[in-house]
């Protein structure tokens, strides 16, 4: 009899650690697709503002000058995120 009761609570209490792993599990995966959208929409947001300007007829080099701060995918070499010589 004992040995049921003691069973019966690890069962419960096993399932209740897994509802609670399960719970933080999906909560930190929202929380990650939050992130990712945010970034998703100021990528978008970048591009597009960049667009805008090259169909006004703007050179890159006015580009730049409309915000200084702004790197294009073209200053950089490859996949590895490392500026191009001369570009920094």
């Amino acid at each position: 009899m004992k040995i049921a009761i003691a069973r019966s609570v690890a069962l419960h209490i096993a399932v209740i650690l897994l509802l609670i792993s399960t719970g933080a599990c999906s909560t930190v995966a929202g929380v990650g697709q939050d992130v990712q959208d945010v970034a998703n929409f100021t990528r978008n947001k970048i591009v597009e503002k960049v667009n805008a300007h090259q169909r006004q007829g703007l050179s890159q080099e006015e580009i730049d000058a409309v915000n200084p701060n702004f790197i294009s995918p073209d200053n950089f070499e490859g996949s590895g995120g490392e500026p191009a010589e001369g570009t920094i």
